[in-house]
């Protein structure tokens, strides 16, 4: 499974929040217990864009 996850940190705005993020590879044998093996992409969390 490849989850979005929010990659929060204590003491910053919410906002902020909602667009750092992670996408972690979890695994499981019975879909019950899960395992988190490892993050595949973590945003920068920054709201600039590239405007042409």
């Amino acid at each position: 499974m490849f989850p979005t996850e929010r990659a929060g940190e204590k003491g910053v705005d919410y906002y902020y929040d909602r667009v750092k993020t992670k996408i972690g590879h979890w695994t499981s044998k019975d879909a019950i217990h899960w395992k988190r093996e490892s993050t595949i992409y973590q945003a920068s969390g920054s709201l600039r864009r590239n405007r042409r």
